[in-house]
């Protein structure tokens, strides 16, 4: 959904993740492996304040992103924070196919519960589930037009 978002508003799509496992050379799960989630954390907040020091683009968080307090004031002091939501069914469905995430194991539901204030601390809701992904990023693109 990122990349068609970006399309959209004519910017360049960052995925976050993505960006660092090109900067450290090493699989997010295998950062996770050799540093813990705190090496990642440390490695996320890095790249984010990078990212966001940068152009503007659209910027595609891990979940974890913005439970940081002081990556979450960032954020949403030079982006507009967006939070993607779905029922658990939905949840559940699209997890199945995060195959490697280490995070996605366990109970990803119980997980996101413990993340709901970071994630209501937003500037934009956006409802995505029965949405195809171009119905969503076009809903986002009119939002922040």
């Amino acid at each position: 959904m990122g990349p068609l978002l970006a399309e959209r508003l004519g910017r360049p799509f960052i995925d976050l993740d993505t960006h660092i496992e090109r900067i450290a050379g090493l699989t997010v799960a295998q950062i996770f492996q050799a540093e813990g989630e705190a090496g990642f954390r440390r490695r996320e907040a890095d790249a984010l304040k990078r990212v966001l020091g940068g152009e503007p683009a659209v910027i595609a968080l891990g979940g974890g992103a913005v439970v940081d307090p002081v990556s979450r004031a960032l954020i949403r002091a030079e982006a507009v924070l967006i939070t993607l939501t779905a029922e658990p069914a939905t949840l559940r469905a699209r997890l199945a196919d995060c195959g490697g995430r280490p995070l996605a194991a366990g109970d990803p539901l119980a997980r996101l519960a413990g993340r709901a204030e970071a994630y209501a601390d937003c500037d934009l809701t956006v409802p995505t589930d029965g949405q195809r992904p171009e119905q969503i990023a076009a809903a986002i693109a009119e939002a922040v037009a």
